[in-house]
């Protein structure tokens, strides 16, 4: 018994090894904390991943609403205006996250938009850069 263990546990840090010997800068990236701005009824957020950028939205109070995601980018070759899925309902205490899996571009700096659908207004996060 101990034999195979200990063969197992050796196969198994070999195998580690070679995963982490062969890992490239792009696959070893990891997702970067929430840079979140107070927009009064809840917290609008964004992010870097390894394929492009989060949006969340944190509601606090108030009644709910039908709001969009957006994201948008200036430089690198991201550049553009990116939407979501469509609108979707919240309301207080619920929180909705979406991926826009566009890629990454450390050139390209974004950021999220909420669109309001019942009043036309809007709300944006902070710019970032992929990576920051």
């Amino acid at each position: 018994m101990r034999r195979r263990f200990a063969t197992a546990a050796t196969v198994g840090a070999m195998l580690v090894g070679a995963v982490a010997a062969t890992a490239t800068p792009a696959q070893a990236y990891v997702t970067t904390s929430w840079k979140c701005r107070n927009i009064g009824a809840g917290d609008l957020c964004i992010r870097s991943v390894p394929n492009g950028w989060d949006a969340k939205y944190a509601k606090r109070s108030g009644n709910a609403v039908l709001v969009d995601f957006n994201l948008v980018c200036v430089n690198g070759t991201k550049a553009g205006w990116w939407g979501s899925d469509g609108a979707f309902w919240i309301s207080a205490g619920e929180t909705r996250t979406y991926t826009f899996g566009i890629g990454r571009d450390s050139n390209t700096a974004c950021n999220v938009r909420l669109f309001d659908r019942n009043n036309g207004g809007w709300w944006e996060t902070e710019v970032i850069y992929w990576g920051e």
